[in-house]
């Protein structure tokens, strides 16, 4: 939550805006803001741009499909007026919360269609030294099905496997999704009441999680049959990099900087 201080066309600073970027599809902000100047109540809110700028806009206005509404506790000409007022947006991309990486940082190992350069051995291995209850054969298949989807749609499978990682807790299932969903990607999950989409086997639950993650790096046509059931809800496009999944596929001010430090230490690990 950050706050923003708001000047008045009047030129004074009249109070202050409550910038909130929680919600998934669209931000919610609510502010309370205080006059002296009774021009100053046409222009009581600013909103925030793609860019983080705040822009003024008059009252009962629709502008970009915004539609804002207020509540006037008092409106004294010529006296102090105090305003309470609150704002829904259809879509609200909030700015990441991290700071962007270094120029040289983002390389081929953070992008989503590239070329993986993990062996399935290596895979597997790096799958089996987080969670010693799986057998290599099982997990020789699973990434032996990561690299073949994700060659057949371009992706890398070495940031997939990675977020397969993330999400399952290497395969221990111990969060809302359940090893019996074949959702490796936790598509569609939110609480227990709403675990998210099942799949009817391992390799659809993959390749899921592989178009899926081809659908945020770019609009190309899949190579496959659809299987995942929620491309409508991806901005198709939007996030080339491992980082761009941020607030996208999960809420999680973080999401994009786990998976890269799961890419990290697989990189670690097999450099050993």
């Amino acid at each position: 939550m950050h706050f923003h201080p708001v000047t008045g066309i009047s030129g004074h600073i009249p109070g202050f805006c409550i910038k909130d970027t929680g919600a998934a599809l669209g931000g919610y902000r609510s502010g309370i803001l205080w006059y002296n100047n009774l021009a100053d109540h046409l222009f009581f809110w600013k909103k925030f741009d793609n860019y983080g700028h705040m822009v003024p806009f008059p009252l009962y206005f629709f502008i970009r499909h915004q539609i804002y509404r207020r509540l006037r506790w008092a409106l004294l000409p010529g006296a102090l007026v105090l305003t309470a007022c609150t704002g829904y947006t259809q879509r609200y991309d909030p700015p990441a919360a991290d700071p962007p990486p270094a120029k040289e940082e983002i390389n081929t190992r953070y992008k989503i269609l590239e070329k993986g350069q993990h062996s399935d051995v290596q895979l597997a291995r790096f799958l089996i030294d987080n969670n010693e209850k799986i057998k290599f054969k099982n997990a020789h298949y699973l990434a032996n099905l990561y690299i073949l989807e994700s060659k057949d749609e371009g992706v890398n499978h070495d940031l997939a496997f990675a977020q397969m990682c993330l999400e399952t807790g290497f395969l221990k299932f111990d969060g809302i999704v359940k090893a019996h969903q074949n959702n490796f990607g936790g598509i569609g999950a939110v609480n227990d009441n709403n675990p998210g989409d099942s799949f009817p086997s391992v390799k659809i639950g993959i390749r899921a999680q592989i178009q899926h993650l081809k659908a945020y790096a770019t609009d190309d046509s899949f190579n496959k049959r659809i299987v995942d059931t929620r491309l409508s809800y991806v901005d198709r496009g939007s996030a080339p990099t491992v980082f761009g999944l941020t607030n996208r596929w999960a809420v999680d001010e973080a999401y994009g900087w786990k998976i890269k430090s799961l890419i990290d230490r697989l990189y670690a690990e097999t450099a050993k």
